[in-house]
């Protein structure tokens, strides 16, 4: 908008500045005063808060990752900050001590300038280039002890903070969180408005969000945050032109349980759940199962094939609810994990987990071709889904549904291990693959 430049360079030393100060201190104070003057109210808002703040921080472009609710005291240089979600290093509810500062730019920035893994994980490279355009420097659109609204520098999402009661522990709020989030567990939805259904709505697995598909099959977004009873839109959605925010969560033994908005208005939305069609539970895959796969190896001559093998495995119980360790691989690796999706019913293989200790290497799983595969170290996060073949004997054959594929340009078909020198997966530290297994299909005995 290069027309705009001369009229900005014309209001920057009046009317730009009136925004954020009185207009009688124009004439008493230079620009730098005022903005420095701000520093310093800003700073002392963010002190005041005895036991700390309630950020609802919101990563992705347009809020398409939904929010996180993350808690910050401020002290004079150092913050301590914790999240629901924890970070990738430790649990939720684990504190971290990171450096801050309130600093006068174009606006008042407050940014988090030395790294931790918390709030600079959802800014950082995942895998690939791309990030999950998250901030970590925002710019501070206003400030009382009451309410603190931050703007993300690069992003633009507006985010709010306001001061936890000193009364309540941040591990009490993140433990209510999380019991919402595990009590509404289930990922389908029927979208009901005043009483008629008008649609499904399905709970992303990586994202708070919701995709909401009307009965003319046309999709729509809803970002949310959790809140100890329910969940909060990020952008609330209008019926007969009431604004639709916030949502409580009620169930009972007898039904899945329902989302109701619970704004002032004679409108009402509920996303009432439902469990999906051929739906597992947990204890569903647990049991003795017959496995097939083709191994890679190598005859007389140094010539790579596959062998067919057929061997006894067994799903057993890792983390309830989250995760199996699949027994019966040979050699050097012991086990493989398995995950659990509660809110689908579903299983499937991931990468990027370490699976063993041989010896001096770290084993790690992840996936390939018939003649080529990824390593570890290029981070990248791929899932092959259990596909259930069949449900009398439980049939399950772990294949790629897309991602996969694109990255390698023809079909995953192997669950590879490889291995490395030191804990973490490095390129320096690679030392090739340990096991290469095509067509993994898992047969359970008994049923």
């Amino acid at each position: 908008m290069k027309f705009n430049i001369y009229i900005l360079f014309i209001l920057a030393a009046t009317s730009l500045q009136s925004c954020l100060f009185q207009e009688d201190d124009i004439f008493d104070k230079s620009a730098s005063e005022r903005i420095e003057a701000a520093v310093e109210e800003y700073k002392e808002v963010l002190l005041s808060a005895k036991n700390g703040w309630h950020l609802e921080y919101c990563p992705g472009e347009d809020y398409s990752m939904g929010g996180i609710n993350m808690f910050i005291k401020f002290e004079k240089e150092k913050a301590t900050m914790t999240s629901e979600l924890g970070s990738t290093t430790s649990s939720a509810g684990t504190n971290v001590t990171t450096y801050y500062r309130v600093i006068p730019e174009q606006s008042v920035m407050l940014t988090f300038d030395t790294y931790n893994d918390i709030i600079h994980y959802f800014g950082e490279p995942q895998g690939s280039n791309a990030n999950l355009q998250g901030d970590y420097e925002f710019i501070i659109m206003s400030a009382t002890p009451e309410e603190v609204i931050l703007q993300g520098k690069r992003y633009k999402n507006k985010m709010r903070m306001v001061p936890v009661d000193e009364k309540t522990s941040w591990s009490t709020i993140i433990r209510k969180l999380s019991l919402t989030a595990d009590r509404s567990f289930l990922a389908t939805y029927n979208y009901i408005i005043n009483g008629q259904k008008v649609g499904t709505a399905k709970r992303s697995s990586n994202t708070n969000t919701f995709i909401v598909t009307d009965n003319n099959k046309n999709e729509s977004e809803l970002s949310f945050i959790y809140t100890d009873t329910g969940f909060k839109l990020l952008k609330p959605i209008y019926v007969d032109g009431a604004e639709i925010k916030n949502f409580n969560w009620s169930s009972t033994p007898d039904e899945a349980g329902v989302f109701t908005s619970v704004d002032e208005s004679s409108a009402s939305v509920t996303l009432e759940a439902f469990y999906p069609e051929n739906y597992a539970y947990y204890a569903d895959f647990l049991g003795s199962y017959t496995m097939t796969y083709s191994e890679l190896a190598f005859d007389s001559s140094n010539k790579p094939y596959f062998r067919f093998v057929e061997t006894n495995a067994t799903l057993q119980r890792k983390l309830e609810n989250k995760s199996y360790s699949l027994s019966g691989m040979p050699d050097a690796l012991t086990s493989l994990e398995i995950s659990y999706d509660r809110s689908t019913g579903a299983v499937s293989y991931k990468t990027g987990t370490q699976v063993s200790v041989y010896g001096d290497y770290y084993l790690y799983q992840t996936i390939g071709t018939s003649d080529s595969y990824m390593p570890s170290y290029v981070g990248y996060n791929f899932i092959l889904d259990g596909i259930i073949e069949q449900t009398s004997p439980l049939c399950i054959a772990f294949k790629d549904t897309g991602w996969g594929s694109y990255y390698f340009g023809e079909p995953v078909t192997s669950i590879v291990i490889d291995a490395y020198g030191t804990a973490l997966p490095t390129q320096s530290s690679f030392s090739g693959y340990a096991q290469w297994y095509r067509d993994v299909v898992i047969t359970k005995k008994g049923n």
